[in-house]
């Protein structure tokens, strides 16, 4: 019962999708018995009725498995996020469309005289795929910045693919659909294209490269595995095939230890190409060196061999269609990727456990090859990828080479998945631990946890610590010393500057401490802190938290005080979600430094205050950094279309929650940019007060501010503390890195304006 009470729910929340599924395999069966599949499908010529029974059934059961999966799975989730009204509509539309526009490209280049034309010539479509993804691409339109994002990069750089190295009529007519219903959902329901784009995320930026990575590597693979392959670059494929085939190659092929290790030396590069993806995904600097080298490595032997293969009359044959340009451009595009994202792959750990499964697989492979009765002389050519074994022996290898050269792809393999999920390896985390200790015994300010960010060097005595970064030959500190001496600390600190040649700068330090150096000194930022020893909130200066506390109670929302790691994998997806619709909205990067972002959150002594309704909708969430006596905020965002006042709500929970355990005060942290104080300015206040106008439109740092008023705090200035005025532009600059390690020229000319 509660089975079919789960399907009753399911196709009654979207029962188009559940009809077409349904139809199709009732057409599959009354057509397919005859042979008569051919009546609904499209092909040549073209009718108008065919052009919609096409997208009504399928021609093979696998194919009939795949499609279904896929509009119970995420063509249901399009028509519950659009209406059954609409979806239907859009099935249409996009059928209409796609199916005829797809026919008519197919009609243009048949051309007998070229490979793909030929190829294409007599080819019938029938699939549901034309409506079940152009129907997502164009509702993908509607849904958050990143599930947007991801379901349009997944079904375009797939459907490219395929159209690219198998492309047959079938895929071409898929992939106009994707493509016309992306466009229709831009035009129909996105915000005005801007030609400003759109900042990423770290984490996103890593799926994105991945996905990139894995359709230039896989690609090659899919279409060596599709018989009917014709795509432009299908021919690509050919290379990793035995070059020509006889009666012998046949022979030798079906001999059970031949065909074994064939197949095992066919499937291996694609499970390396999976694992170095999944790599990527998680930030893998090992991966992202895997990558590079796999790509550098593969381009001058695909060029080589292509090149070889084009010189003899077989080959231009063989390779119709096919040229040393068509083959490079794919690989060089996967280079230029890498190398400008490089950036985006710092998560080091695992490669002394890869050098060590492939050292072991090394020797392996070597007793293997001695045991099988061969000598030294061919030793070497066992451990070379099977592509450029065969371009340097000149003919395939026999199944001793197999053997032996199986097993030490077969444990490289092992090796870099092994390495890849072995625990990420901390910078300095020796150093960290000792920090940690002297934040443990109460000491440091209220930026002091930041110290403990990713990208942070530093200076010990026995008294404390100072955390900073160095660029341009300038060490810009993370708040002011952490020691119950800072004074001595800092000045110990200054020497050390000194003797390095390097610039000091002590950055959003209080005013405490400011007053105890020498120098120059400039205000950076206004902190707010709150009092909460009274958390009652009366008043009409407290009109708006009230109201925000008030307007949850009756919208049945509440707040859940807890840690990242203590979530379930959906609120984490959602909080993700979230965040990467903020940075979407943002024409610059994530900032770092003092600015915490997603990874921030997965920290045991970070605790997080979610605003969860009944459903579980996550409609905003905040990160509270500790601190001797109270809590920071650090992480910040909210759905734009939920709870409005989430922010206000969530700020006094955090309140009452501090209060209750005992501490007097909680932080909003700092307003970059941004202050109060009365005052005449100088020259270098008027300067960052117009840069906090140039921002402001991006980041909001003043809207902030204005904001926080809202719960009365009490205000600090956070100083930006040197010793000659002459260093404040390369400070400047340094600052600068330490919050956006790259600034593009696009960037750079939203900046300028």
């Amino acid at each position: 019962m509660t089975r079919l009470r789960f399907l009753r729910a399911a196709s009654g929340q979207a029962p188009v999708t559940w009809t077409l599924a349904a139809l199709s395999w009732l057409l599959f069966a009354i057509f397919r018995p005859g042979g008569n599949l051919h009546l609904l499908s499209l092909g040549d010529p073209v009718t108008p009725l065919q052009v919609f029974s096409s997208g009504l059934t399928f021609v093979s059961i696998p194919s009939g498995v795949v499609c279904t999966a896929l509009a119970l799975t995420g063509a249901s989730y399009t028509e519950k996020k659009l209406g059954s009204t609409w979806y239907a509509a859009i099935i249409l539309l996009i059928q209409a469309v796609g199916g005829a526009f797809g026919a008519f490209i197919a009609w243009v280049v048949v051309d007998p005289s070229t490979a793909w034309g030929e190829g294409l010539h007599g080819q019938e479509v029938l699939t549901p795929l034309t409506w079940i993804l152009g129907a997502a691409a164009m509702g993908s339109a509607r849904f958050a910045v990143l599930w947007c994002r991801r379901v349009r990069t997944v079904l375009l750089v797939g459907v490219v693919t395929v159209v690219l190295y198998s492309g047959t009529l079938t895929q071409l007519c898929v992939a106009v659909s994707t493509l016309v219903g992306c466009g229709l959902g831009i035009v129909l329901w996105n915000r005005p294209v801007s030609l400003r784009p759109r900042a990423v995320s770290v984490s996103e930026g890593r799926v994105l490269v991945g996905l990139t990575v894995a359709a230039i590597g896989l690609g090659p693979l899919f279409a060596a595995l599709s018989p009917y392959s014709v795509g432009l670059l299908s021919g690509i494929a050919r290379l990793t095939r035995v070059a020509w085939w006889d009666s012998s190659c046949a022979e030798g092929i079906c001999q059970p230890e031949e065909a074994t290790n064939t197949l095992a030396m066919a499937i291996l590069p694609a499970i390396i190409v999976v694992i170095l993806v999944i790599g990527l995904t998680r930030g893998r600097r090992l991966a992202w060196w895997g990558s590079l080298a796999a790509f550098a490595v593969t381009l001058p032997i695909v060029v080589l061999e292509t090149d070889l293969y084009l010189s003899v009359p077989e080959g231009e044959a063989w390779f119709y269609g096919l040229s040393v340009t068509s083959v490079a451009v794919p690989w060089l595009v996967g280079l230029a990727v890498l190398v400008l994202t490089g950036r985006l792959f710092t998560v080091r750990g695992g490669e002394l456990r890869f050098v060590q499964v492939a050292g072991f697989g090394t020797i392996a492979a070597a007793l293997t090859w001695f045991l099988l009765g061969e000598g030294w002389g061919f030793l070497p050519f066992v451990y070379l990828p099977p592509m450029i074994r065969e371009i340097v022996l000149g003919t395939t290898p026999s199944w001793r080479f197999l053997v032996s050269s199986t097993l030490f792809w077969v444990l490289f393999a092992v090796g870099l998945w092994w390495a890849l999920h072995t625990p990420p390896r901390v910078a300095g985390r020796e150093s960290r631990d000792r920090a940690v200790a002297f934040l443990d015994a109460g000491l440091g300010d209220h930026l002091s946890h930041m110290t403990l960010w990713p990208g942070n060097e530093y200076f010990f005595t026995e008294d404390g610590y100072v955390a900073y970064q160095v660029h341009n030959l300038v060490a810009v500190t993370v708040g002011s010393p952490v020691s119950s001496t800072p004074t001595r600390l800092a000045d110990a600190f200054e020497d050390h500057c000194a003797r390095l040649g390097l610039t000091c700068a002590w950055y959003s330090v209080p005013t405490s401490f400011a007053e105890s150096r020498s120098g120059q000194r400039v205000q950076v930022a206004e902190e707010s802190v709150i009092d909460v020893t009274d958390v009652s909130f009366k008043g009409k200066k407290f009109q708006d938290v009230r109201t925000a506390t008030n307007r949850a109670v009756k919208e049945h929302i509440r707040s859940v005080w807890t840690t990242w790691a203590a979530l379930d994998t959906v609120t984490r997806e959602r909080i993700r979600a979230l965040s990467e619709e903020w940075v979407a909205e943002k024409a610059l990067p994530e900032m770092g430094f003092t600015l915490g972002g997603l990874e921030s959150l997965d920290d045991e002594r970070v605790r997080l205050m979610i605003a969860v309704d009944e459903s579980g909708h996550v409609h905003g969430v905040t990160s509270w950094l500790p601190a001797a006596g109270g809590w920071v905020l650090d992480f910040m965002r909210r759905d734009r279309e939920g709870f409005r006042p989430v922010v206000e709500f969530l700020i006094a929970e955090t309140a009452r929650r501090a209060h209750e355990d005992g501490l007097t005060w909680i932080s909003l942290s700092g307003a970059p940019l941004a202050h109060s104080t009365s005052g005449e300015p100088t020259a270098v206040d008027n300067l960052l007060s117009r840069l906090g106008e140039i921002l402001e439109p991006w980041y909001g740092f003043r809207s902030l501010a204005a904001f926080k008023k809202k719960f009365q705090p009490s205000h600090e200035a956070w100083w930006l503390c040197y010793k000659d005025v002459a260093d404040l532009p390369t400070i400047g600059l340094a600052v600068s890195a330490c919050y956006v390690d790259v600034v593009d020229v696009a960037k750079g000319a939203f900046l300028r304006k």
